[in-house]
C-alpha cells in the first residue's frame, strides 16, 4: 500500500508490473490495485503517510474482529426536558499474523536508504 505521491516511485522501479501487463486469468484486481513489485500487489491509498509504504502477504495476513454485545446509555436533560439515548456496540481489532506485514519507511525521491 502505497500513497498516491509515491506512485511515481515506485514506477521507475525495474520490478514493477503494471497492473494491465497481468497474464489472462489473474485474480480480480483489488481496488486501487496499480500492480505488482517483487510478486506483492501494490494498491494506491490517501490513507498511507507519502513516506511510507505498507506490503504485505495477503495470504497470511488478516484481521481479527471481535464484537461485544450491544450497549445503551440514556442521558437525561431536565432543562431541555428531554431524554437521549444512544445504543452501541464495541469491535476489536488485531493481527493474526505480524510476520506477514512490513512497514517500509524513508520513501522519498531523495532518500540514501530504505
Amino acid at each position: 500500500m502505497v500513497n498516491p505521491r509515491a506512485y511515481s516511485q515506485i514506477l521507475k522501479d525495474t520490478r514493477f508490473l503494471d497492473a494491465a501487463a497481468y497474464p489472462s486469468g489473474q485474480d480480480t484486481l483489488a481496488r486501487g490495485e496499480i500492480g505488482m513489485v517483487g510478486g506483492l500487489h501494490m494498491v494506491v491509498s490517501h490513507n498511507m503517510p507519502a513516506s511510507m509504504a505498507l506490503v504485505m502477504d495477503q495470504k497470511r495476513y488478516a484481521l481479527r474482529l471481535t464484537k461485544g454485545g450491544i450497549y445503551s446509555k440514556v442521558d437525561d436533560i431536565a432543562a431541555e426536558d428531554k431524554r437521549e439515548m444512544y445504543f452501541y456496540f464495541r469491535i476489536g481489532a488485531g493481527v493474526l499474523h505480524s510476520d506477514a506485514c512490513v512497514k517500509i519507511c524513508n520513501l522519498a525521491s531523495d532518500a540514501d536508504d530504505l
